[in-house]
C-alpha cells in the first residue's frame, strides 16, 4: 500500500514528492518526481501575515519543515501536519484531499481520530486533558486538549463567537456572491487557518471529500462522557471557532494542528 504525501518547504526550490511504501520488511519513501518550486500557500493567493514573528519545527521523522507560531503561552503549528505514520492494525490511512498531493502540501493530511491519537480503533481508553498526549505529532508536541482550546481562545480575545475571524487565513476562504457571506480571516495571530475540508468514510464505501474552502476541522485528543473526541472547527460563513464532538472515531477524518509540550 503506498500513501503519497509531499514535502513541505518554503524555500525556492523543487519539492521531491514522496511515497511512503508499506510492506512487511518495513516503511520507506520513495522519490517519485520532482515538482516545480513553489512558496506554499502564498503562491496560490494565502500571504503570510509577516508582521507576526514565526518559528520553524523540523520534524525529525521525515525531514518536514514547519512553521510554528507562539500565541500567549503556547506555541502552535502554523500549518496543518503532513506526516505519514507507521500503520496500527485497525487505522485508517491518512488521505490527502480528493488524492491530490499538493492539498495534502498545503493543508496537512487527513486523518482519523484513531489515527491522529496514534492507537489502535479498538482502544476503549478515555482520553482527557490532564494528560498530553503525543498522538502522531512530532516529539515535544502533542495533540491539543480542549483545556488549551480554551487557552488558545483566551490568547486571542476570549470570544470564541468572533474568534474564528482572527484567526483564519486572510485568503483561501470561499466567495459566495453575497458580501455577507464572504468570510476570510485577519489572521491577526498568525495562526493561518484554512479551510481545508473533511473526508467522510463509512466501512466498505468510496472516501468522500467534504468542504474544501468551507470549513475547517482540528482534532482534538479530549472525549465526552461519551467518549465522542472533540474537535475545534471554523466555517466560511461564520465568525466563530468552536467546539463540537464527532460521531465516530474512524470514519470522519480532518486535519492535525500539534501544540507544543
Amino acid at each position: 500500500m503506498v500513501l503519497m504525501l509531499s514535502v513541505c518547504s518554503f524555500a525556492s526550490t523543487p519539492i521531491d514528492t514522496l511515497a511512503l511504501e508499506r510492506s512487511d520488511s518495513g516503511n520507506k519513501y520513495v522519490k517519485i518526481h520532482t515538482q516545480p518550486p513553489y512558496d506554499l500557500y502564498s503562491s496560490y493567493g494565502v500571504p503570510w501575515n509577516n508582521s507576526v514573528p514565526w518559528g520553524t519545527m523540523v520534524d525529525n521523522r521525515d525531514g518536514q519543515v514547519y512553521r510554528t507560531v507562539t500565541i500567549g503561552s503556547q506555541t502552535w503549528m502554523a500549518q496543518n501536519l503532513n506526516y505519514a505514520p507507521n500503520s496500527i492494525p485497525g487505522q485508517k490511512i491518512p488521505r490527502c484531499y480528493l488524492g491530490t498531493l499538493l492539498n495534502c502540501a498545503v493543508c496537512g493530511a487527513q486523518y482519523a481520530w484513531t489515527t491522529a491519537m496514534n492507537i489502535d480503533s479498538t482502544d476503549t481508553a478515555r482520553f482527557v486533558d490532564t494528560v498530553k498526549n503525543r498522538g502522531i505529532c512530532p516529539e515535544g508536541w502533542h495533540i491539543p486538549t480542549v483545556t488549551e482550546y480554551r487557552t488558545l481562545m483566551a490568547n486571542t480575545g476570549n470570544d470564541s463567537a468572533t474568534a474564528g475571524v482572527r484567526l483564519k487565513a486572510k485568503r483561501g476562504w470561499r466567495s459566495l456572491p453575497t458580501g455577507s457571506q464572504f468570510k476570510n480571516g485577519t489572521d491577526e495571530y498568525g495562526f493561518r487557518l484554512l479551510g481545508c475540508g473533511l473526508v467522510n468514510t463509512t466501512p466498505g464505501a468510496a472516501y468522500l471529500y467534504n468542504s474544501m474552502e468551507f470549513v475547517s476541522y482540528i482534532h482534538l485528543a479530549s472525549q465526552s462522557s461519551a467518549r465522542s473526541p472533540y474537535y475545534m472547527y471554523a466555517g466560511y460563513s461564520y465568525d466563530h471557532f468552536a467546539l463540537d464532538t464527532v460521531d465516530s472515531k474512524q470514519t470522519r477524518m480532518f486535519p492535525v494542528r500539534c501544540v507544543k509540550d
